[in-house]
């Protein structure tokens, strides 16, 4: 199953164009409020309109059960009407694939801007997701390659990966967070090569209960309880952050 929900600003016509094969692309002609400094510009979401159910939240685009979405090329905003709970911007489990182009993305998602589980995949190379709750939040054997991407200023974690999660999220921005840049425990797994998680409230990078990040060359700077939650290289009961 794939899902788009919500209602927006644009009244224009989606453009569905195939890509190649079976993968298709969703565009607008629509210009907003330019948001990100690119020169693409963000379509704005009405976030009360979100309520159809996907796998127990309620996403912007989804995919579930082995569905592959469209490859999505806007950038979205969401305004702060309704309810917050489970207003994700992205959302990818059981196997469905998610993939938004180069310098796409979802702002001020209400909950989580990218989450994903039960082996399904999301790919977003330098997109924006700021100013979610969590940024990218990844379980249960989902996997997020997120290169270069924009997850700043959420306001719990920037990435969140625990049972056995895998992200990438190598050269991204996850700095000012209101708790921690990156998060990982329980067998997940983070890939944060010159990553930038200053500024976090808590730790820049934490690991608990057997958590794995990779973080060499990351700017872990002015973060409330300091860079990293454990000394570098050490393997602990809590995992090991690499640096």
């Amino acid at each position: 199953m794939v899902f788009i929900g919500g209602t927006t600003n644009y009244d224009g016509a989606w453009n569905v164009s195939s890509v190649s094969g079976d993968t298709y692309r969703i565009d607008c002609d629509y210009v907003a409020d330019d948001a990100t400094g690119t020169g693409k510009r963000a379509v704005n979401v009405t976030r009360s309109a979100l309520t159809t159910d996907l796998d127990g939240c309620y996403p912007l685009f989804g995919a579930t059960t082995r569905a592959n979405a469209p490859l999505v090329n806007p950038i979205f905003n969401m305004d702060s009407t309704g309810s917050s709970t489970s207003r994700n911007g992205i959302y990818a489990g059981r196997g469905g694939f998610v993939r938004f182009a180069d310098w796409a993305g979802v702002l001020n998602a209400g909950n989580i801007a990218v989450l994903c589980r039960y082996d399904g995949l999301v790919v977003c190379v330098d997109c924006f997701f700021r100013g979610a709750n969590f940024g990218a939040y990844c379980q249960f054997g989902g996997r997020i390659v997120a290169h270069g991407c924009d997850f700043s200023g959420a306001s719990s974690n920037g990435c969140y990966c625990d049972y056995m999660g895998m992200v990438s999220v190598e050269t991204g921005n996850l700095s000012g967070c209101g708790s921690r840049g990156i998060y990982a425990a329980r067998g997940g797994f983070v890939s944060a090569y010159s990553v930038d998680v200053s500024d976090s409230m808590s730790y820049g990078i934490e690991i608990n209960l057997g958590g794995i990040v990779t973080a060499q060359g990351a700017t872990a700077t002015g973060c409330g309880d300091g860079a990293y939650s454990h000394t570098l290289n050490t393997a602990t009961n809590d995992g090991i952050i690499y640096g």
